[in-house]
């Protein structure tokens, strides 16, 4: 055998190893965009949770049930701020879970209860869903639901 030869042996041996190296990688990397996927996705579950352990203190659920039940116009201007501020949070949450769903990193499953929250924020109170800024994309897709869906 010559070394022309050992080197041809060489050069096959090394495109094999570059092949299993690129399929390694591409495993590697799929592996890790799905953990990134989920990471999100647990932590858009998260920032939910803690909005509704938020909405559950007395206070704020004695100003939700005030406002659903007696109407805005019964509250006080400090109620009412604190109401539209509240209102406001949830929208950012919302929107936040709306552009992850853009970005492919959470699916139509997971937005779901959002996309529900949205609907009833734009039923319940249109006027803070329109004074509210948002992203040009979030605000098209709040203004596509509409106030009385």
């Amino acid at each position: 055998m010559t070394i022309s030869d050992l080197g041809s042996i060489g050069e096959f041996v090394s495109s094999i190893a570059v092949v299993f190296s690129l399929v390694y990688v591409a495993i590697q990397v799929r592996q890790n965009s799905r953990e990134t996927r989920m990471a999100s996705r647990q932590r858009v579950i998260e920032a939910s949770r803690d909005m509704i352990t938020q909405m559950a203190t007395r206070e704020i659920s004695e100003l939700n049930m005030k406002a659903e039940k007696k109407g805005r116009d019964t509250l006080s201007e400090a109620e009412d701020y604190q109401y539209r501020l509240v209102r406001m949070a949830q929208l950012r949450n919302i929107e936040n879970a709306y552009l992850m769903l853009q970005d492919g990193v959470i699916d139509d499953d997971v937005f779901e209860f959002f996309a529900g929250r949205a609907e009833h924020i734009n039923r319940v109170d249109p006027d803070i869903a329109a004074a509210a800024r948002h992203t040009k994309a979030f605000k098209a897709w709040l203004d596509q639901l509409g106030p009385g869906t």
